[in-house]
């Protein structure tokens, strides 16, 4: 997996390249989560040995060109987790593709809790 801090996007112009960072994606990635009814789990991840800092989503780009974007998430029990899941990767690409209009994207969902 490529781990650059951009993601390549159609540039119809072609007088450039352009590129959306994967800070930004996964920023969008938690907020389209928040909107299918789950909570996201953030992970912390070391930076530095001086400090960590907490991960939501996680994006990175393969060797293809595809964006792939690993959440991890809670769900309530009462909840039905196959339509939830459903519903967050739905979200996401849509919102995606809305924004982006050609990013190739793929979503994996990982139900860590149950509260």
């Amino acid at each position: 997996m490529n781990n650059a801090l951009y993601l390549p996007i159609n540039n119809y112009s072609r007088l450039g390249e352009m590129g959306i960072s994967r800070a930004c994606v996964s920023s969008i990635a938690n907020r389209c989560v928040e909107r299918a009814g789950a909570a996201i789990v953030r992970k912390k991840q070391a930076i530095k040995p001086l400090f960590s800092v907490e991960r939501g989503a996680r994006v990175s780009l393969s060797k293809e060109g595809v964006a792939t974007i690993s959440v991890d998430v809670s769900l309530p029990k009462s909840s039905p987790v196959a339509d939830i899941c459903t519903r967050i990767q739905k979200e996401i690409v849509s919102t995606l593709t809305e924004m982006l209009d050609a990013l190739p994207v793929e979503v994996k969902v990982k139900v860590v809790k149950v509260y």
